[in-house]
């Protein structure tokens, strides 16, 4: 369909004589800017946040733990209270018999009682929408968009934290920064949950990674052990002469040119007669 700008210039230059090509159509598009944006509109029904109780918007929550996250004094290791599927089982998990004192002791929760992302993530996502909304009951714009864009990229860099590393590191990792937060949440500066704290990152997660390409690796072994030439290493590669292997050699032979054992090149690239070395 042509705009109406097109329909005019087509009618005022005609569609092209027989045997000539038609005049090109001017571009009427313009770079999209933030002018042409619309305005939002907001819901005409929803009634405004500013000034209402917590408790009233989250009935399912404990009274004393929106007033701990209230006043940023929410134990990151206390997430189970916040999801009712893990809330009742969390509380039996953490008291574990001490034969040294002849009873039950309280120890802090840990992997295993956060086992996956999973677990974590659920309460995670209610902690940051009471804070939000905690943020909301200000009237402060500001402050709402700072901790929801923080919490959605805080959120979205422990599913990569998750990928990257152990969980088990990951876990402490969340714990100790979500424990640094709390003191700067209590000044007023919620701006640092979207940026990684490189000191705990190397405390935590560095030497933490999670294996890679093992089936990959061990494909590659099962093949050389099965070879019927024996162990490859110690053999030039035949494939790297071919132009059709990288280096570091996957089958673990020696990549050096067959014509000038120079490692630079395979021998389909080699300018050098065979047999010179020099």
């Amino acid at each position: 369909m042509f705009s109406p700008a097109q329909v005019a210039f087509l009618l005022q230059n005609g569609f092209g004589s027989r045997g000539t090509a038609p005049a090109a159509l001017p571009n009427t598009s313009s770079p999209i800017t933030s002018s042409s944006f619309p305005q939002f509109v907001p819901p005409t029904n929803a009634p405004s946040p500013a000034g209402t109780s917590l408790i009233k918007l989250f009935p399912h929550v404990e009274a004393s733990v929106l007033l701990e996250i209230a006043r940023h004094e929410f134990k990151p290791s206390d997430l189970s209270k916040l999801d009712s599927k893990y809330r009742d089982r969390n509380a039996r998990s953490v008291l574990e018999y001490d034969a040294g004192v002849g009873g039950f002791t309280i120890r802090e929760p840990s992997a295993k009682d956060y086992p996956s992302l999973h677990s974590v993530f659920a309460p995670l996502t209610t902690y940051f929408h009471i804070l939000t909304m905690f943020a909301a009951s200000s009237g402060s714009i500001a402050a709402v968009c700072q901790i929801a864009s923080g919490s959605f990229t805080y959120i979205a860099q422990l599913e990569q934290f998750n990928k990257d590393y152990q969980w088990a590191a990951v876990l402490a990792y969340h714990m100790d920064f979500h424990y640094r937060r709390r003191s700067f949440m209590a000044d007023g500066d919620y701006s640092g949950w979207d940026v990684i704290d490189p000191g705990l990152q190397a405390k935590h997660l560095l030497g933490k990674e999670r294996p890679r390409n093992n089936a990959a690796t061990r494909g590659v072994s099962l093949k050389a052990n099965s070879s019927p030439h024996g162990s490859p290493q110690g053999e030039v590669c035949r494939l790297f002469n071919k132009g059709a292997c990288t280096s570091p050699c996957r089958y673990k032979r020696i990549h050096k040119c067959s014509s000038c054992s120079s490692a630079d090149h395979g021998q389909v690239s080699c300018t050098k007669p065979a047999g010179n070395t020099a």
